[in-house]
């Protein structure tokens, strides 16, 4: 992982206290931080807080798509691979239930995905 990677994640792992859990796991059970699979994991927890009826959880994945697409809108190139590699790469398409998820992206992520896992026309 580089530098920038790194710090990434740390601003990542410091915005969100439920991903800084992930962090600890992820590490825990890795004996490292693999940052692909690390993103992987944020992926499936964006995925519960789509999929729960909470107004809180719905706001958590507001919160954190607009910082994922902050990042990567920003990012240098290995920041952009990251979140596109680890992050959207994990987030399926169709015709999975879940992957109506593009829906709470910002315009560059859903721009990526969509690159990954087109609709199909079911967005446009």
């Amino acid at each position: 992982m580089d530098a920038n990677e790194t710090s990434f994640v740390d601003r990542l792992s410091n915005a969100f206290p439920a991903v800084a859990r992930l962090r600890s796991e992820h590490t825990r059970e890795n004996g490292e931080l693999l940052p692909h699979p690390f993103l992987g994991d944020v992926a499936g927890y964006a995925i519960s807080l789509f999929e729960s009826a909470g107004d809180v959880t719905k706001q958590e994945l507001r919160m954190l798509c607009s910082f994922m697409e902050n990042e990567y809108a920003s990012g240098t190139p290995s920041v952009r691979a990251l979140i596109a590699l680890g992050f959207l790469e994990n987030l399926a398409g169709p015709p999975e239930p879940y992957w109506l998820i593009r829906t709470v992206l910002g315009p560059e992520l859903r721009k990526a995905i969509e690159e990954m896992w087109p609709a199909r026309g079911a967005m446009k």
